[in-house]
């Protein structure tokens, strides 16, 4: 029996958080700034001209924090970046973990048929 490696979702997942040490780990890594857009929402800047006010991290969390925005973001890609509602995040977790979930039974299945063919 060979597994099929189109099983799996070639979506990745995203994390979503307001965890200020990974949204700050986050940024670091992707060399990303944090600012705000023109509405006043936090945003990342990735270079000087791209339209955005940089700001200090107080200022960045206390715009998620009044917005109740959530980041959306694929680790290791810093375009994949979204603010979320918190409401609209929590959705799309729960189904990326129910997915995941699914996935998991799915191949314990196939190990138990593999294991104790009948």
């Amino acid at each position: 029996m060979t597994l099929d490696p189109q099983a799996r979702s070639e979506t990745p997942l995203k994390s979503a958080t307001t965890d200020r040490e990974a949204i700050i780990h986050f940024a670091g890594f992707q060399r990303l700034s944090p600012a705000l857009d023109r509405q006043s929402k936090p945003a990342f800047s990735a270079e000087a001209g791209d339209g955005l006010a940089r700001c200090g991290w107080e200022g960045f969390f206390a715009a998620m924090r009044a917005q109740g925005l959530v980041l959306e973001y694929e680790p290791g890609d810093a375009a994949s970046t979204h603010f979320v509602p918190a409401a609209q995040a929590r959705r799309s977790t729960e189904v990326e973990a129910l997915a995941g979930l699914r996935h998991a039974t799915e191949q314990a299945g196939r190990f138990l048929r593999a294991l104790f063919p009948r």
